[in-house]
């Protein structure tokens, strides 16, 4: 799979041909400059979850493999109420994927929208 960017309709047609023995795809997100997010079922738990796919194919770049494993680990080790949970990460066929807990709600955005102020407390 060639290495393009999240918005592209390719890219999003790879990523679902590639992911969908793992799960299935119901609605997008959103997207940055370095990933996507789509709201999936895993197939085998039969759970609803966000799948983050990071948009670049850098599969040969180690150092790339190196900071995605680290930076996955470190997420799926914290445990607190506020923070989602990351369930697992891999790589599959080049496509770095890394599901993690599905919070169906408004976005910051929406909030901030709509006037809503937060406190570090919030």
């Amino acid at each position: 799979i060639p290495a393009m960017g999240p918005s592209s309709d390719l890219w999003s047609s790879a990523v679902r041909e590639v992911l969908s023995p793992r799960c299935e795809f119901h609605s997008h997100l959103g997207r940055g400059g370095f990933a996507s997010v789509w709201r999936v079922t895993n197939r085998r738990l039969g759970r609803v979850e966000a799948l983050k796919v990071l948009a670049d194919v850098r599969g040969e770049d180690a150092e790339f493999v190196e900071r995605f494993t680290r930076e996955a680990q470190i997420a799926a080790a914290l445990d607190h109420p506020n923070i989602v949970r990351i369930h697992e990460f891999g790589c599959t066929d080049g496509i770095f994927w890394s599901p993690m807990q599905f919070i169906d709600g408004s976005t910051l955005a929406d909030e901030l929208r709509r006037g809503r102020t937060f406190s570090p407390g919030d």
